[in-house]
């Protein structure tokens, strides 16, 4: 059994990071490594502290950087939550003269490329709630089950996620949405607080002041349930 290994590690008992093994043998849960100058190493089979290796014909994009190979092949998931354009151009760009890219869902993959988040912030940066912006490269109108604030961690459409994020936005636009949804308000029964909308069975007002800003109370239902305004009210 030959097959090649990759050290992850700078320095570990002797072991090289980044440095190219041939498998010698694997005997009762001792596994025996070849160096290019015949000189062996030997790793326990079973425990994690010589766990720390790969196969060698194998880089993440991460690991690739710099790099350069002759052919490469490539493979990346459509919808994954670190398939972004950075990557995207380390994956195609390490090859000088073949690349073959080999993924699940294409369209999906391209958008991924151009929506998914590069910069991720920094545990300071998280803590002094600053997050570094994120640049639309083309779609910068995406449909909701493109836009990746919508989507989960495998870049599928969260609804939950999607509402959570639009009630935090709405009252920032309380009176153009409540004019788009429910018309012209009753400027004589409006005031600085409330915009008023005669309704068939009872005015309706809308809160634009305080707290409850963006809150409507329907005075013609007989609950009078007092509801946030969201797009599918």
């Amino acid at each position: 059994m030959t097959r090649s290994c990759y050290g992850k590690l700078t320095k570990y008992g002797g072991w090289e990071g980044n440095k190219e093994y041939r498998v010698g043998h694997i005997d009762k849960g001792q596994m025996t490594l070849v160096d290019r100058d015949q000189k062996t190493l030997q790793l326990s089979t079973h425990q994690m502290k010589d766990a720390h290796w790969d196969y060698a014909y194998t880089r993440t994009a991460d690991m690739a950087q710099g790099a350069t190979y002759e052919n490469v092949i490539t493979t990346i998931q459509g919808r994954g939550i670190l398939t972004n354009i950075r990557r995207a151009y380390i994956d195609i760009t390490r090859a000088s003269e073949h690349v073959k890219l080999f993924t699940d869902n294409p369209k999906a993959m391209m958008r991924s490329w151009v929506n998914n988040e590069v910069n991720k912030p920094s545990a300071i940066e998280t803590r002094d709630k600053i997050y570094p912006e994120h640049p639309m490269l083309f779609n910068d109108k995406p449909l909701p089950k493109d836009n990746p604030d919508y989507q989960d961690i495998n870049g599928r459409l969260d609804l939950r996620t999607m509402g959570k994020i639009i009630n935090q936005q709405l009252p920032a636009f309380t009176e153009s949405l409540a004019t788009q949804l429910l018309g012209q308000p009753d400027p004589n029964k409006s005031d600085r607080d409330t915009m008023t909308f005669n309704q068939p069975k009872g005015d309706l007002k809308v809160t634009l002041t305080g707290e409850y800003r963006g809150y409507f109370k329907d005075w013609g239902n007989r609950r009078k349930r007092l509801t946030y305004i969201t797009t599918d009210e």
